[in-house]
């Protein structure tokens, strides 16, 4: 399981029932740390700067670290959380992630290539719609912001031929998550 702090908890609090035995899960995933290779600055909804906390790993060094710890890995489920819908710094303007997502989608699809090129099959967890609650970080209009996210990575991952779990329908069955 590559990715963030969402999975890196899933696991952690998940672990304690995991009962199957034809099945040995990985933890690949740092919180914090979405792990995107040269990214742009980001900042979170106030302006604020959004430094790459210490400890965090570029996905291209960790996800091969990662895999060479176990004798085989059959498949990868990749799971990334807020980086695409915060603003980031491209071409030395702000823009947002309806603006243009590009450099976010081609980092996802660099990973997916990379893991499938090591024979592994992936699977991608569609991130939700932010809940309500969710404002601490990201702007007010991070639903819509969500929904540019949804569908810039739906498309490439429709093009690549990835299966996916979406979480919008686990996550938010009420219209709230």
């Amino acid at each position: 399981v590559f990715g963030d702090s969402v999975p890196a908890w899933l696991l952690r609090d998940g672990a304690a029932g995991f009962s199957r035995t034809d099945l040995v899960l990985v933890n690949g995933a740092i919180e914090a740390c979405d792990g995107i290779v040269d990214g742009p600055q980001q900042r979170d909804r106030r302006g604020d700067l959004l430094p790459v906390p210490e400890g965090c790993v570029a996905w291209n060094t960790w996800y091969p670290e990662v895999i060479g710890r176990v004798p085989h890995v059959d498949a990868a489920l990749l799971m990334v959380g807020l980086t695409g819908v915060v603003d980031a710094e491209v071409d030395g303007r702000w823009i947002g992630p309806c603006d243009s997502l590009g450099w976010y989608v081609d980092d996802i699809a660099a990973r997916i290539d990379a893991l499938r090129g090591r024979s592994v099959d992936v699977v991608f967890a569609l991130p939700s719609t932010l809940g309500s609650r969710s404002t601490f970080m990201v702007p007010d209009d991070h639903r819509e912001r969500m929904a540019c996210v949804r569908s810039a990575l739906s498309a490439m991952l429709a093009e690549r031929n990835v299966p996916v779990v979406d979480l919008e329908p686990r996550l938010c069955p009420d219209g709230d998550c």
